[in-house]
């Protein structure tokens, strides 16, 4: 059965939204690791921190933060072209 277009648009905008927050969510998880991150000395050299895990949190929720606002903007800017004409 196919799916009215509102419908659809709905449940994309609906996605979107998610995925926004969860990056914004992996942002400041990532700013958290890495500054409250403690090393401490008694563990071995070879074992991560969670100190170590900051930065690919925070690059996993800027790429997806960069993703969302890009398809964002092009929503909008598909919205502002269909208006004006």
């Amino acid at each position: 059965m196919d799916t009215i277009d509102s419908e659809a648009e709905v449940s994309g905008k609906s996605w979107i939204q998610i995925m926004f927050i969860f990056s914004v969510m992996l942002i400041l998880i990532g700013l958290a690791l890495i500054y409250g991150g403690t090393s401490s000395s008694d563990t071995y050299a070879w074992t991560p921190t969670f100190g170590d895990f900051g930065p690919w949190m925070l690059f996993a929720g800027g790429s997806i933060f960069v993703q969302t606002v890009t398809i964002i903007s092009f929503r909008f800017l598909k919205s502002l072209v269909q208006k004006n004409s």
